[in-house]
């Protein structure tokens, strides 16, 4: 597979089998995030625990509930409901705190093209994978940053989910209704 193929191939997903990753791919998948084009630094935290996943699906959940925005409550309210999707595996992309605007809009950017890459390698390597930025409000909560050993000056910015799927839906073919042309 080439990088287009894995690129136009690509979909989300949110159903893994337990099978576990080999961490020759876990490694090829943060190296292709570290490659990414960012201004700054980020870190990666590979989350293979399960006690570990498990403690920031509840950790979500009870966010989402708290919230009180409906859709979030909803959502949460449902026993089914899984922000990690029971995936075997979550990467958490780390950034540092900050209050400049700048600083903090280059932090979400750099995000994205980390969180990409990794998704594009996922692909190529036969794997699943889902951008579970909602699963980062767990880290909120201290004990959550603690299990996972990151400061309290960094946050999560997002988690990519990572496993084996059988899902073989093929990816949505999406149209070019959204494309200006400037000649």
């Amino acid at each position: 597979m080439n990088t287009l193929e894995a690129i136009f191939s690509r979909k989300t997903i949110r159903s893994y089998t337990e099978q576990s990753i080999e961490r020759e791919k876990l490694e090829t998948i943060i190296r292709a995030g570290n490659q990414a084009a960012i201004a700054g630094k980020l870190e990666f935290v590979v989350i293979t625990n399960r006690n570990i996943l498990d403690q920031i699906q509840k950790e979500a959940k009870a966010f989402f509930l708290r919230s009180g925005v409906e859709k979030l409550v909803m959502l949460a309210s449902n026993p089914n409901y899984e922000v990690l999707h029971n995936a075997p595996v979550g990467i958490a992309v780390v950034i540092s705190d900050t209050t400049d605007p700048h600083a903090s809009k280059m932090n979400a950017e750099n995000t994205g093209c980390a969180v990409q890459n990794m998704l594009i390698a996922a692909t190529e390597l036969g794997l699943g994978s889902c951008f579970a930025e909602s699963g980062s409000v767990a880290f909120t909560n201290p004990t959550i940053k603690d299990a996972i050993g990151i400061s309290n000056d960094k946050t999560v910015s997002a988690i990519v989910t990572l496993g084996y799927t059988e899902n073989t839906t093929p990816a949505v073919k999406r149209n070019a209704d959204n494309i200006t042309w400037c000649e």
